[in-house]
């Protein structure tokens, strides 16, 4: 991917950054930002000098995102002068004067020392500014958890979609996740105590037949259906991937790792953690 040459304006203002970077299309970065708005409305972000890259929990604590954006992702990298440094943006505030943009829109951020400076440029112009103020973190670590268990692959869109349908009927109830090897399926079960017409219900994905594309290993997991629907598989993902990964074991967090469809976005990744119900 190529770079701007950087002008003797550009150089001069070095000082007074800690650091920027461009996205070539502003449709990306604000899919970003609405899948991250999912689990948090305010992220803290860390800016390194070889990634962009975000670890965040959810206000119950029981989902996490875990994204890194590598530079070669990215145009105009120039990092902070300093090994790494950690900012929380208000996410919601900043989608609510997100403009229209088209993929041929260019975002530009700075970092100065208190505020970030976002520029939509169309045909080489800044069409539209704005700033936010930034409040800079030092955070606790949180590690992603070690699952070690079943995998399987599938396609999002109709999951999800199936996802919803389990949440009009249930709600916050629970919903098994099973993988069967041997009967090379995943079984999605939902089930109501308190749901008057319908008790349980149950979705079976088999190898061969569209969804499931690949399948290892035995395991079973609960977990609550309406946080997989917000937080695990959360609708705005559609817009950065068509394909997951799924791991599980018996009674272990849900990983989920989406995989990005677009080219600009290939060396990225993207992950959710979701705990169980024990």
């Amino acid at each position: 991917m190529g770079r701007r040459i950087l002008s003797i304006y550009d150089l001069g203002r070095l000082s007074k950054m800690r650091g920027q970077f461009s996205f070539r299309e502003a449709p990306l970065f604000k899919a970003i930002l609405e899948t991250l708005n999912c689990i948090n409305s305010c992220v803290t972000f860390e800016f390194s000098s070889e990634a962009l890259s975000v670890r965040q929990l959810d206000s119950t604590r029981v989902a996490m995102a875990d994204y890194v954006i590598p530079k070669e992702c990215f145009e105009d990298w120039i990092p902070p002068e300093t090994q790494k440094k950690k900012f929380k943006l208000d996410v919601q505030g900043i989608l609510a004067v997100f403009p229209k943009v088209s993929r041929d829109t260019r975002l530009h951020i700075e970092l100065e020392s208190e505020q970030a400076i976002f520029s939509f440029i169309d045909a080489g112009k800044v069409r539209r500014r704005f700033f936010q103020m930034l409040a800079v973190e030092e955070l606790e670590e949180y590690p992603p958890p070690a699952i070690e268990g079943a995998k399987c692959k599938i396609w999002l869109k109709p999951f999800i979609e199936d996802l919803q349908e389990l949440k009009k009927v249930f709600g916050e109830s629970a919903a098994t996740l099973s993988l069967d090897e041997i009967g090379e399926k995943l079984i999605v079960e939902g089930k109501g105590e308190n749901i008057r017409f319908i008790k349980r219900f149950i979705n079976t994905y088999k190898l061969g037949e569209g969804i499931l594309l690949q399948l290892e290993g035995q395991a079973k997991s609960k977990y609550n259906i309406a946080r997989l629907n917000a937080y695990a598989f959360p609708q705005p993902i559609l817009h950065l991937s068509e394909v997951a990964n799924i791991e599980f074991g018996n009674d272990t967090p849900l990983k989920v790792a989406f995989t990005p469809k677009d080219m600009l976005l290939a060396d990225a990744k993207f992950t959710h953690y979701l705990a169980c119900i024990v």
